[in-house]
């Protein structure tokens, strides 16, 4: 199948295409006349890329997804990241609401070094445990 009709097939266009394939996301057969020339599993691969993309998922993290053996576990981490963006946005609308209540800095900044600062470090921490553990079980059980 011919790049158009990948293009209204997977709702992705033309110049994302070529960017994901530069990317080494997708790799067609390139024809004699230099035609790309992408297959099933082409398509397939271009609607999970653009799935995710949809999902605010950069390339190089979609590359880690589709080379993982196992895909949810690498969906947990993004979801993680996800959740963990989640309740930081709710801790600053906290703070603002602390904040429209009562104008007080010196108290704002002992707030804002407790909650936001320490405990979303100590949640991307665990993240990256979490991240390396399941890297290595994964690895583990292909040896």
């Amino acid at each position: 199948m011919y790049i158009n009709e990948v293009s209204k097939k997977c709702s992705l266009t033309k110049k994302a295409i070529d960017y994901y394939e530069k990317q080494g996301l997708v790799h067609p057969k390139i024809e004699k006349n230099g035609y790309r020339n992408y297959s099933n599993e082409d398509i397939s691969l271009l609607n999970e890329i653009a799935v995710l993309r949809k999902l605010g998922l950069g390339v190089q993290e979609i590359k880690k997804i589709i080379v993982s053996s196992n895909k949810s576990s690498a969906l947990s981490k993004y979801k993680y990241l996800v959740d963990i963006r989640m309740q930081r946005i709710i801790e600053q609308k906290n703070c603002f609401d602390r904040l429209i209540e009562n104008y007080n800095i010196n108290e704002m900044k002992d707030y804002v070094s407790r909650y936001l600062d320490y405990s979303f470090t100590i949640k991307e921490q665990k993240l990256s445990t979490f991240w390396i553990i399941s890297i290595f079980q994964t690895n583990w059980k292909s040896i």
